[in-house]
């Protein structure tokens, strides 16, 4: 119990040492991932997952939790000092196996519980807000960039938006807008963008992290900026402060990642008739979704301030999501199940998912992200794709992965058959999986080139 003690208070006087030389060193230079110079090691001292207790600590902890269980099986008390494991046998010599099966499983349970407590409060994962993140070490990306957004058409009212830029000068036009996938975020295209900028002969890429996701601030008070459309209204005001030409004819190059072809086809909407939009979806998530003939003011009538799920669903589901996450491999075992080869996937791959479950609040986010989704929308996404199509100057087309397990093939195919006499072109990519723009980004990036040619 002593060592117990004294390993507690070091790892405490660790964690207060850490925070105080934190505070006094607002800038810490970032270092490059190697073979990816875009995306930016973790800084150090902050944890990914949770981390193990120290060798003693866990010894103290199960010979601490055996002593328990071994007073607590016991029918003489007054030999619990002495010798506690005579009770698991009977006066004639014989092993009684229920208490044994007693005692195991009491030892088990409580030094699971210490355990899971210490972790909790001694060496759980690392929780910042984008603030923090910017004060006291610095953004995921060299292309990271941090701003108030507006969320609503009237403007009064915004949210710290995360999200990526890369641009080239020159004489080159157009820009690219990025939107990512569920459970990723905008470093999900790290790969792919500054080749789009150089294949393509676009002037600009800009892609941010949806609500619930990423680095993008999580509002508290409603679920509507949690919904496709909520983003793709954050999506089109920032496209607003970085396209100078949306009142001119400069065209725009709108790409959605499964849940993000909503999003994008969203963003289609909003932008300008004028405006030559062309839109390209990969491995699109459509037609899975609940779909109602509700007003489109359904979200604004939905608030969170609802005690059962503030109380009793989020934080119990907050936490098991900060377990599943903390625990090591877990965004490795994810990557491998989406990937057409998962021998392909690389340790850069892994970082740019486990890098946004830093931002404090991230599980809380994807819960409400989760309940958004759950509110039947007011059009279908087929309805959405024939709206998208009704437009001027616009294009529509797909490419996926011929191998992706999550939104299979046949599905993207059956979806967009009746789309393809209107000019919808099917791009399928032989072996590739969920994630063709990171899991082969030349393969990906060729493919898109010859399409739009």
């Amino acid at each position: 119990v002593s060592a117990l003690q004294a390993q507690l208070e070091a790892a405490s006087e660790d964690r207060a040492t850490s925070t105080s030389q934190q505070n006094t060193q607002k800038c810490v230079r970032p270092v490059p991932v190697p073979g990816e110079s875009a995306l930016y090691q973790v800084p150090e001292g902050l944890a990914l997952e949770y981390r193990n207790l120290p060798s003693l600590v866990q010894a103290s902890l199960w010979l601490v939790a055996g002593w328990v269980s071994a007073l607590s099986t016991l029918q003489r008390l007054r030999l619990a000092w002495i010798r506690p494991l005579l009770s698991l046998s009977s006066s004639t010599g014989h092993v009684q196996w229920t208490k044994v099966f007693s005692f195991v499983l009491k030892t088990m349970v409580l030094a699971l519980s210490f355990t899971v407590v210490l972790q909790d409060l001694f060496f759980a994962p690392s929780r910042l807000t984008t603030q923090q993140l910017l004060e006291k070490f610095f953004l995921p990306s060299q292309y990271s960039r941090y701003q108030a957004i507006a969320r609503n058409d009237e403007g009064n009212a915004t949210q710290g938006v995360h999200y990526l830029l890369c641009e080239q000068q020159g004489n080159s036009t157009g820009l690219i807008y990025l939107n990512h996938g569920f459970g990723a975020s905008s470093l999900s295209w790290l790969p792919a963008m500054k080749p789009l900028l150089d294949r393509l002969g676009y002037r600009k890429v800009v892609a941010h992290d949806a609500p619930g996701f990423g680095f993008t601030d999580r509002p508290n008070d409603w679920l509507e900026p949690y919904t496709s459309r909520g983003s793709a209204r954050i999506g089109y005001n920032l496209l607003k402060t970085q396209q100078e030409g949306l009142d001119q004819d400069e065209p725009i190059l709108l790409m959605g990642h499964s849940m993000g072809s909503v999003t994008a086809l969203r963003m289609a909407l909003l932008l300008p008739s004028h405006v030559p939009k062309r839109i390209v979806l990969v491995d699109p998530a459509l037609g899975i979704r609940p779909n109602s003939q509700r007003t489109t003011n359904v979200m604004n009538k939905v608030p969170v301030s609802n005690f059962f799920y503030n109380r009793i669903v989020d934080p119990l589901g907050s936490y098991i999501l900060k377990r599943a996450v903390g625990r090591p491999g877990f965004w490795r075992a994810g990557l491998q199940l989406a990937w057409g080869d998962a021998s392909r996937l690389k340790d850069s791959d892994v970082l740019r998912f486990q890098w946004p479950a830093l931002g404090k609040g991230w599980e809380k986010g994807m819960i409400k992200f989760t309940r958004a989704q759950l509110i039947p929308m007011e059009v279908s996404d087929r309805d959405l794709v024939k709206q998208v199509l009704a437009l001027p100057n616009t294009t529509v087309d797909v490419i996926y992965g011929g191998s992706d397990p999550i939104v299979k093939p046949s599905l993207i195919e059956k979806f967009f058959m009746s789309f393809l006499s209107q000019g919808v072109n099917l791009v399928a990519l032989e072996g590739l999986g969920h994630d063709p723009f990171e899991e082969d980004a030349e393969a990906f990036i060729n493919a898109l080139e010859e399409l739009l040619q």
